[in-house]
């Protein structure tokens, strides 16, 4: 028992020397190495002046150039109606529409003729007497005849009985041809509401019907917007005019997109007091025709775009290009950001135009970048050049 005593530690300590043996034979040795500085990569556009045309996008919705409530001027049965006289139907100017019983009409129409027949044949023969009783005068009478003598009062009530009786005549004349509901205009019937057989009273709607010759778009503008157009503001342009400017309005049906061309043909009398809108109206000529894509139906609400003025010597810089501060990045010959003051004179959804600030054949960073130090280097992995403008 008294040797392990002296034994034991002995052997502890002698473990202890082998375990740290091999584990200084097991160290693995680590190498440091310096890391390498990272360069950011950048996007870069390079800009040219151009000739920029100014765009005013803004919607509405399509209406018809005039809307019709179609009405009877006289009582009547229904006896016919025209073929194309549905809803949905298209006429022509001047077709029948719809056609009332004329029987009575036709008999008023004969008593009247008859009545200013009767009317005629005694204006002759009072006309026969009056110069009767003017030649015995003459021949018989001394001084100035009285008018009684002469049978002037007779006379003046016949030819007012004529009158009359022609005036008859015209009114059964007109109720006979108002039996029948003529078109006012090329149009389409947007909805019926009389069939036949049915008794059509004075004042009673046959249909609403609108004209297809063109249908216009009213176009909200802001204040804003307007000094970038030429619109007619003191009045009304023809459409043909080739100063009216231009619109493309346009409508998604599914997955296609279709585009009509109109012109703005006028603008309205007032401001709008709630929205401080003006309206400008665009005008889509021969909407239902075959040179256009779809028929452009009224109520289809369209999206717009205007054209407006030129503008020259601007550069045009993608909207991403501008940070929020105002101010756009260069990459200079170096390949180092530069942080560069501009003055944009209008920025839309898509880009910026730039006046002042910038020059010709510059580089204009478009990558978003979250940290920027002046003179910082950078690489360049895409460059686009503008094209250049006349």
């Amino acid at each position: 028992m008294k040797v392990l005593k002296y034994i034991l530690p002995v052997v502890a300590i002698a473990v202890g020397i082998a375990g740290l043996v091999a584990l200084k034979a097991a160290q693995v040795k680590v190498q440091t190495q310096t890391p390498e500085k990272q360069i950011a990569r950048v996007s870069v556009v390079t800009i040219k002046p151009q000739v920029f045309e100014h765009e005013v996008r803004t919607n509405g919705t399509v209406t018809p150039r005039t809307e019709t409530t179609l009405s009877s001027e006289t009582a009547g049965r229904v006896v016919g109606i025209h073929e194309s006289f549905v809803n949905g139907g298209f006429f022509k100017k001047d077709d029948v529409l719809v056609t009332l019983d004329d029987t009575a009409p036709k008999a008023a129409l004969a008593q009247a003729q008859a009545a200013l027949a009767g009317a005629k044949a005694a204006l002759q023969r009072e006309e026969a007497e009056s110069a009767l009783a003017k030649r015995e005068w003459e021949k018989y009478g001394e001084g100035e005849p009285d008018a009684l003598v002469l049978r002037e009062p007779q006379l003046a009530e016949r030819k007012a009985g004529v009158l009359s009786a022609e005036a008859a005549v015209t009114k059964a004349d007109l109720d006979l041809k108002r039996t029948k509901v003529l078109a006012p205009y090329d149009g389409r019937v947007r909805l019926k509401q009389i069939e036949e057989g049915q008794y059509a009273t004075p004042g009673a709607p046959l249909a609403r019907v609108y004209a297809t010759d063109f249908t216009e778009v009213r176009l909200p503008i802001s204040a804003d917007d307007i000094g970038y157009l030429d619109l007619p503001l003191g009045g009304v342009i023809a459409f043909d005019d080739e100063q009216a400017p231009e619109v493309d309005l346009s409508a998604d049906f599914g997955r296609e997109t279709y585009i009509w061309s109109a012109r703005i043909v006028r603008t309205e009398a007032e401001v709008d007091p709630q929205t401080r809108m003006y309206y400008a109206v665009a005008r889509v000529k021969d909407p239902f025709g075959s040179t256009q894509p779809i028929p452009l139906l009224p109520n289809t609400f369209v999206n717009a775009v205007i054209t407006g003025r030129e503008v020259e010597q601007v550069f045009v810089v993608p909207r991403r290009a501008l940070r929020p501060d105002g101010r756009v990045l260069i990459v200079d010959k170096q390949s180092r950001i530069k942080h560069r003051e501009v003055v944009v004179s209008r920025t839309t959804p898509e880009s910026v135009l730039v006046i002042e600030g910038l020059e010709s054949g510059e580089r204009v960073v478009v990558t978003d970048l979250d940290l920027v130090v002046e003179d910082m280097p950078v690489e360049v992995v895409k460059g686009a050049v503008q094209k250049e403008t006349p």
